[in-house]
This record gives structure tokens, sequence and C-alpha cells, in this order.
């Protein structure tokens, strides 16, 4: 359980609420009080969740009927919640990685996800609204079905029917992971008193459930697209360079029209029929887990009426030197996880060996991504932050000059696995040094910080969704190199001013996130 407490933060795909910005809010809503009246009030609120609606006062009643103890059936909702969230990303962060070789006609399928992004960055800095008026509760439906509506369109890709899916998407999104961090953090109080446990470790021991079930999302989605859309080797054709096609850094927007029509081999009517009606149900299944064992209760009360003022505050939050410091870190995971889930798997994986691979391939990152959340944490309290930001930066350039010298070819195809594996250690570095830094330099306003935060992804993940259709790669590869630069300058820059100008803060090098913050978009 002490390992579980310390979890750490995931990447890319679409960046996650942070436990600790969600305890703060509700802390700064009276919810959180230090006295045991306050304690009491917050665990009747968490009982009461469970008899809000009839579907969960059933799925409550029976686990009154198997006898288990209190403590029990919270961590069971837990348990619960995070398979809802795993079947829904199942769908969503396969697709992510298919749309710039699925939808490679005209780029609209990057174009979709630029548009997700930028609804995702509005909708931050509003998220609580949706809360207060209408509860996690249904927050979490409206969001699970839009993610349906989303698959949907994705066996119907027309301008008119892909990109409105897509931002709505972005839009319930924001408010979706807020809900999920009001559960976690009203559940891990009620354990924690059960058990005897700081409200601390128990949000750190929870989160490490809900993430280790959500990261099997990735590799879950990743074998169905890859076994649905498997085309063998020997059937590609080997005669593309007569084509004019170039894979690897010298791929070019020019090329789409001649990919799609031959290099990309692209899967039949029937196959991705297929593949959408997988992913649909597991879309409806994590609708139907919201619905029936999620409650809702009088948790929408902890949002107090000044959510506005919340809003701006993030706003706000954006000129102070702390985050300015840290904002460059935040574009820079938005454009490097385009790099990867766009870029890398049209012009290299798809141009070279067919759709049928980039779930394969992707596999090594969702696999050392996960393994690494959970090493790089424990290994920061040993060697600190500037070490661990150190490593991430010789990752990340080792990595970009990989694809700008590598020519793709299938006579080295272990190469399409190794750059991915590698870039996943490098983005759960950086998820753990954004997530820290955010969490030590606002201690008192990480719900302001946080929602800022998944703006700012925002930001980068919609501009580099957008510019997958304009540049060439070479030239996106020579952008993230002058965002890798920038980015660990200006955290290092925030690490010398937190030792020595700022000393009567935490030492931000010897600490560790102990929350997740995820980038799966």
């Amino acid at each position: 359980m002490d390992d579980a407490s310390h979890k750490e933060s995931d990447t890319p795909n679409i960046k996650h609420i942070n436990m600790d910005s969600t305890k703060g809010a509700l802390k700064n809503n009276g919810a959180l009080t230090e006295n045991s009246d306050g304690a009491n009030e917050q665990r009747h609120r968490s009982r009461a969740l469970c008899d809000a609606c009839i579907p969960s006062k059933l799925f409550n009643k029976l686990l009154m009927i198997c006898c288990l103890t209190e403590a029990t059936r919270v961590k069971i909702r837990i348990i619960v919640m995070s398979l809802s969230f795993m079947a829904e990303f199942t769908a969503y962060l396969s697709l992510q990685n298919l749309q710039s070789s699925l939808n490679a006609s005209g780029g609209l399928g990057t174009m979709s996800l630029s548009m997700l992004g930028f609804g995702l960055a509005i909708a931050s800095w509003f998220s609580h609204i949706p809360i207060r008026f209408f509860g996690p509760k249904l927050c979490i439906i409206v969001g699970w079905m839009s993610m349906c509506v989303f698959i949907i369109a994705n066996a119907f890709p027309y301008p008119y029917t892909l990109i409105p899916a897509s931002v709505l998407v972005g839009l319930t999104m924001g408010p979706t992971w807020t809900a999920q961090g009001m559960f976690m953090t009203t559940y891990s109080i009620e354990y924690a008193e059960l058990v005897n446990m700081e409200e601390g470790d128990a949000m750190g021991y929870f989160s490490g459930i809900f993430f280790g079930i959500f990261h099997t999302s990735r590799i879950i989605g990743d074998l169905i697209s890859s076994l649905v859309l498997q085309t063998p080797l020997e059937s590609l054709d080997r005669n593309r360079t007569l084509d004019g096609i170039t894979c690897g850094s010298e791929f070019c927007p020019s090329d789409l029209d001649r990919v799609n029509a031959s290099a990309l081999n692209p899967p039949s009517s029937e196959q991705i029929e297929r593949l959408v009606g997988i992913y649909l149900g597991f879309g409806i299944l994590g609708v139907l887990i919201a619905i029936f064992c999620l409650a809702d209760g009088t948790l929408k009360e902890t949002v107090k009426e000044g959510v506005c003022k919340n809003a701006f505050s993030a706003i706000a939050i954006t000129g102070n030197i702390k985050f300015l410091l840290i904002l460059p870190v935040l574009v820079f995971v938005g454009l490097k996880q385009s790099l990867m889930a766009g870029d890398f798997t049209q012009a290299y994986v798809s141009c070279e060996l067919g759709i049928g691979w980039v779930g394969f391939t992707m596999l090594g990152l969702s696999l050392s991504n996960t393994v690494f959340a959970y090493i790089t944490g424990r290994l920061q309290k040993f060697i600190g932050a500037v070490s661990m930001a150190t490593v991430g930066f010789i990752i990340d350039l080792i990595v970009l000059l990989g694809m700008l010298l590598w020519h793709p070819s299938r006579s080295n195809i272990w190469l399409f696995f190794l750059w991915p594996a590698i870039r996943g250690i490098a983005d759960a570095i950086w998820d753990n040094a954004m997530n820290t830094a955010l969490g030590v330099c606002f201690v008192d306003q990480q719900d302001t910080a946080f929602a800022a935060r998944g703006a700012w992804f925002g930001v980068g993940y919609a501009i580099a969704f957008a510019l997958t259709n304009i540049l060439c790669m070479d030239i996106k590869i020579f952008i993230n190199f002058a965002a890798l630069v920038v980015s660990t300058a200006s955290i290092f820059t925030l690490y010398g001013l937190m030792k020595w100008k700022w000393s009567n803060n935490v030492d931000i090098s010897k600490q560790n996130s102990r929350e997740e913050v995820g980038t799966q978009l």
C-alpha cells in the first residue's frame, strides 16, 4: 500500500485533473475541514453518494448483500469507476493514434484532433461550472456519450461529422476529469477515516489503483486495432518508391494523397466497421457502468457559487512567474504527444508498414510509459529532479535525432518499436516534472494551477496537430527540438530559483508528485 501511495503520473494521451488540485478546490469550498465535525460531514456526504439514484442504490445494496466491510465497499467503488474510464479510453486513445493515418485524406484526422485540443483548452477554464449545476456523475455520463459519438463518427469520416464530434469530446473532457477527481477525493477521505490512514496516503493509494487499471486501456486498444487492421508485410506494395513517396523525416503533407492511395494500404470498409463496432461496445460499456455504478448525491454541493471566479483565477495565474517558467513544459508536452501519436504514426509507421502496424508500434510507448511512470517518482527521491530532467532531455534529444536521421525500412523493423518505447520513458519523466512543479509551487492554488495546466496543454496539443497538415516532418522535428531546449532551460531555472531565491518553499528537487495528472487526450 505504501508503494501504491506514490504512484506517479503518465502521459500524453491526453493529459487528467490532479487529485491534489481537486482536494484544494474542495478545501477552498469548505468541504474539507480540519476538525472532526468536518470529517464526519464529509463522510456522511460520501455515503450519501450511494443513495443518489436508483441504479447506484441497487449497486450499493448488492455490495451490502455480499457482507463486505465498509472500507472494502469504498475500494470497490473506486475500482468500478476505474473500469468505466478504462473501457471508454480503450477506444479513444487507440483512435487518436490512428487519426493521422486512418483519416489522412485532406488532413481530416489531425484537424479533428486539433479542434479537440482547442475544445479542451476552452473547457479547462470553466470545468467547475457544469459540475456545479449538473453534478459529477452526469458530467461523466455526458462525457462518455460524447466519446461514443466520436467513435461512431469514425465510421462516417466527413468534416461535418468528425470535427463536431471531436469538439464535443474536447468540451466534455475537462469536466469529466474534474468529476473523476472529486469522486477520488471524496472516497479517499472516507477510506482514510475507516482504516485510520493519512488522507494524502489514501489518495495516493487510490490513485495507484485507478491509473493502474486506466493504463491498460492503451494496451488493449492498440492490440485491438492491430489485430483488426493487420496487413502482412509481404502484401505491401514494394514499388511505392516509383510513386515518389518518401517516408520518414522527408515526409510532407503533399504526399498524403499518394500515401493514402497506396502506401498506407488503407483498411477495407468491413475492417473499419468491425473496429468501430468493437470500440463502440467498449464505449457503451463505460456508459452503463457510469449509470448503474457511479453515484452523485450531494457531491456537487462541494462546488461553491463563485465558479466563474475560479475560471478567472485560472487565467490570472498564467502571469505568475512560477507558472510562466512551467508553461513551456506544458506546451512541449502537447507538442511531443502530437509528434508521436500523429506524425510518427503517419510519416513512419503507416507510410512504410501500413495502418495495421500502428497499434503494435504504439504498444511500446504504452508499456514503457506505464512502467516508468511508476519508476521515475521513486528514482527522483534518490537522484533529484534536476538529474531526472537531464535524463529526460537526453532521451528526447536521442529520439529526435534518430527520427531526423533514420530512413524507415522494413529491414530494420525493430526500430519502429524502439523509438516509441524510448519516448515513453521521456514522457513519464516530463509528466512527473510538470506535475511536481505545479504541485509544489502552487500548494494553496492547486485547483487553479491544474485548470490552467489543462488549458495550456490543450493549446500545445491543438497547435501541434494543426501544423501536421502544413509542415514537413523535418520542420516539426526541429520545432520539437527548440521546444525541448526552451522547456529544459525553463524548468532548470525554476529549480534554481526554488532552491536559492525561494528557499522558504519546499525543495522541489526531492519531491515527487503523489497523484497523477493524465495527458490522455
